[in-house]
C-alpha cells in the first residue's frame, strides 16, 4: 500500500474528523495536503513504513487531539508548527529517525497527558 493524497479536499473531506491507518503497512511521505483536513481531530498513522520529514502543514489541524506517528522511519526534526496544536491530548512521535531539538513552544501544548 502506497500512501499518496494530491487532491485538494473536496467539501465532504472537509468535515472528516478521524483517519485511523495505523498498523496498515503504509508507505511513502505523509502528504501535505492532509492540512487542509482541519477539522480532523484524530490522525492515527502509526506503526506503518512512512519516512521522510514530517509536514509543516499538519501545524494547521488545530482542532486536532490525537497526532499518532510513532513507528516509522520519519526523519528531520520535528516542526515548530506542531507547537499550534494546543488541543492535542496525545502527541506520539517515538520509533522514528528524528534529530534535532525539541521545539521550545511544545511546552504550550498544556492539554497533552501522553
Amino acid at each position: 500500500v502506497c500512501f499518496v493524497c494530491e487532491a485538494a479536499p473536496t467539501p465532504s473531506t472537509a468535515k472528516l474528523l478521524a483517519i485511523s491507518l495505523g498498523g496498515s503497512n503504509l508507505t511513502g511521505a505523509i502528504p501535505a495536503s492532509l492540512g487542509q483536513l482541519t477539522s480532523l481531530m484524530y490522525l492515527g498513522l502509526g506503526n506503518n513504513f512512512l519516512f521522510g520529514p514530517i509536514p509543516e502543514s499538519l501545524g494547521q489541524l488545530t482542532a486536532l487531539n490525537y497526532l499518532e506517528l510513532f513507528s516509522n522511519f520519519l526523519s528531520g526534526s520535528i516542526p515548530p508548527g506542531l507547537c499550534n496544536l494546543t488541543a492535542l491530548v496525545q502527541l506520539g512521535l517515538s520509533n522514528n529517525q528524528l534529530v534535532g531539538e525539541i521545539p521550545a513552544d511544545i511546552g504550550n501544548l498544556t492539554a497533552l497527558t501522553e
